[in-house]
């Protein structure tokens, strides 16, 4: 009998053909007697490859090499540790790699869609466990299936839909500019309704990256530059920044705001910090008003559903906005359904128009 039971929970298979050695440990019988099957079968068939190493080596080794190796390339370097370091902390961090199925991995979805979190902070770490793997299977050497391979992330949720109505722009903007607000945050939330750049990108603009047409900006999300040209508004918005916040370039290494992979005390421009004084403003605004609340992200949805109307096509707005596919820049398009039907009314008189005086 090559199964035993070592204890509570615990089944150890345990192998040795055609000089070949095989022992491991498993939580269910089933599953120990699944993988019995494939190693027997592998030895047979002359296919069976060592996996000791696979089988002395807790997730938490691949994690650490991972968050020290190939984190740091990242953009999105700091959000991806704060992830990674989450697996560590994890039960499944102690387990040997070799023995980290599917299973387990919807296990732990499951666990996190009973307790109400939201599918994108499931999927994301999903998603990040799968980049580990990958990268010990193509880069390291190890001998793995990848176990978040084909297992189903949740339902996203329905795209959001943001609208900034003008009464509710004017109070926003108004709160961003009282005194005791940093100087800053006027300019970048203008920037961010006016030109619908990311908070990454604007976070990063240098002075000498803006132009009378609009902004280069030489690396985006998508680790591609990108030109974004201004309307007449953008336009007058850069030039105001520029009379307001100019003088400090020198001080600011040539950043607009500050150097955004620096700490505030070093003179840095942090995600926290926009983060913090935008939800301070914002819930101003909705005190005062009555105005939806929204996430300084939403602002991007505000922008390119107001861009759309002065752009040539989907693809046109695309060049501006930096998105791939025009299926998730159609996720930013929240264009109100009256306003769509008054658009459609405006063409449709000026297509009848046009007929007319051809007939004529």
């Amino acid at each position: 009998m090559s199964i035993t039971k070592r204890g509570p929970g615990q089944w150890l298979v345990r192998l040795r053909r055609k000089g070949h050695s095989f022992a491991q440990t498993y939580s269910t019988y089933e599953e120990a007697e699944r993988e019995e099957a494939r190693v027997k079968a592998e030895m047979t068939g002359g296919r069976y490859a060592d996996r000791r190493q696979e089988q002395d080596t807790p997730l938490s080794v691949l994690l650490e090499r991972y968050l020290e190796e190939e984190t740091p390339k990242k953009k999105g370097a700091k959000q991806e540790t704060n992830v990674v370091k989450a697996w560590l902390r994890s039960d499944l961090a102690r387990l040997p790699v070799a023995s980290i199925t599917p299973r387990h991995i919807a296990k732990w979805r499951n666990e996190r869609v009973r307790a109400g979190r939201a599918p994108s902070t499931i999927s994301n770490p999903m998603n990040t466990l799968s980049a580990v793997f990958k990268t010990a299977v193509t880069e390291w050497g190890y001998n793995l299936t990848n176990p978040c391979t084909g297992v189903r992330r949740p339902t996203p949720r329905p795209p959001r839909s943001a609208y900034l109505a003008a009464e509710h722009e004017t109070a926003l903007l108004g709160v961003c500019r009282e005194p005791g607000r940093p100087e800053w945050l006027l300019w970048v939330v203008r920037l961010a309704i006016e030109t619908a750049m990311r908070q990454g990108e604007i976070r990063r603009v240098r002075w000498e990256e803006i132009h009378d047409w609009g902004i280069h900006l030489p690396k985006t999300k998508n680790s591609e530059p990108r030109d974004v040209a201004v309307t007449e508004a953008g336009r007058r918005t850069i030039m105001e920044m520029r009379q307001a916040l100019g003088h400090l370039s020198a001080e600011r290494d040539g950043y607009v705001f500050g150097h955004p992979d620096l700490p505030v005390a070093d003179g840095g421009f942090t995600i926290d910090q926009v983060a913090y004084h935008y939800v301070k403003a914002m819930k101003e605004s909705v005190r005062r008003t009555g105005m939806p609340r929204l996430t300084f992200h939403d602002l991007r949805h505000v922008a390119i559903t107001r861009l759309r109307y002065v752009h040539l096509d989907a693809m046109d707005l695309s060049k501006t906005t930096g998105h791939k596919t025009l299926t998730v820049l159609a996720r930013y398009d929240n264009e109100r359904p009256e306003n769509r039907a008054a658009a459609i009314r405006e063409r449709e008189r000026a297509l009848k128009a046009k007929r007319t005086g051809i007939t004529k």
